[in-house]
């Protein structure tokens, strides 16, 4: 499904191989976890988390 739909090739990776990427560097928390598990601790707000302003146009 994905090949026939996206413009570029797509290549799907396990978690071994996605580890095998960083070498010997050592992942800190949360270390690999799917995008939706990362939260980072912000310091300030996030900018995107609002809805835009509205243009005075």
């Amino acid at each position: 499904m994905y090949r026939t739909q996206a413009a570029t090739e797509i290549t799907l990776r396990t978690d071994e191989q996605l580890t095998a990427l960083f070498g010997d560097l050592a992942l800190i928390d949360p270390g690999l976890v799917p995008l939706n598990h990362w939260r980072p601790e912000l310091s300030e707000p996030d900018p995107y988390a609002t809805a835009p302003t509205p243009s005075p146009v």
